[in-house]
């Protein structure tokens, strides 16, 4: 968990505004100091903060990624038994906003893992901006202009579901990266077959799509599971 809020905290500082960085930098690092005097109950509380503000501000990034993680924790601590209420309380919140903000509900169903429910409408999620989550886990993330679908899809691993929107509306940089996502991982017969598939759709353009970092990622992934 340290490691995890180390990360965060360094990523959001270099992408958020500057006016936001100042409240969030501090509260991460609040999270940070929290989880090295081993202290859960008040890492959680700090965590409530983040999420309540960012609730209030919009901030979509920011919401889940706290949630996320007041949820992991909470359930290292106190066991699956504790999660009951948490549960309760962020269902409840995406009833709400299902019909008045759908794209927030989106966010609540990633966060209590439901997965279908989460990309029930790709469009609306490609439209609706999480930018300073994106870099956080998403190999590649440059590609997709900081939307929610991309951040969802790669969370929940409905890789699928966000290619197929991608390829659907023309984005061959996005499609391109989410196809590299679902790189098979059975005998070699397969992954030659899968390699071919990507030059045959995509040939040399993956270098003109400026996302050679994530594609070297996934290559050599794919290489390893060859040797």
């Amino acid at each position: 968990m340290r490691t995890i809020y180390s990360i965060l905290l360094l990523l959001l500082c270099a992408i958020l505004p500057a006016e936001a960085q100042q409240d969030y930098q501090q509260l991460w690092a609040d999270v940070y100091r929290q989880a090295k005097a081993d202290k859960p109950k008040n890492e959680i509380n700090v965590l409530e903060r983040i999420s309540g503000k960012a609730l209030k501000e919009n901030q979509y990034s920011q919401l889940l990624t706290a949630d996320l993680l007041r949820l992991s924790l909470m359930c290292q601590t106190y066991g699956d038994d504790s999660l009951a209420s948490v549960r309760q309380q962020l269902e409840q919140k995406r009833r709400e906003a299902k019909t008045i903000h759908p794209a927030l509900a989106a966010i609540y169903a990633c966060v209590l893992g439901l997965k279908d429910e989460a990309l029930a409408d790709p469009a609306l999620l490609a439209h609706t901006q999480a930018t300073d989550f994106s870099p956080l886990l998403i190999p590649g993330s440059e590609v997709f202009g900081g939307d929610l679908l991309s951040a969802i899809a790669w969370q929940t691993g409905q890789y699928k579901k966000a290619y197929d929107y991608y390829e659907q509306v023309g984005n061959r940089r996005a499609a391109l990266v989410t196809d590299l996502w679902m790189a098979p991982s059975e005998n070699k017969s397969r992954i030659v077959q899968w390699c071919d598939s990507l030059l045959a759709k995509y040939g040399d353009n993956a270098w003109q799509y400026g996302i050679r970092d994530a594609a070297e990622v996934m290559a050599k992934r794919v290489l390893s599971m060859i040797e």
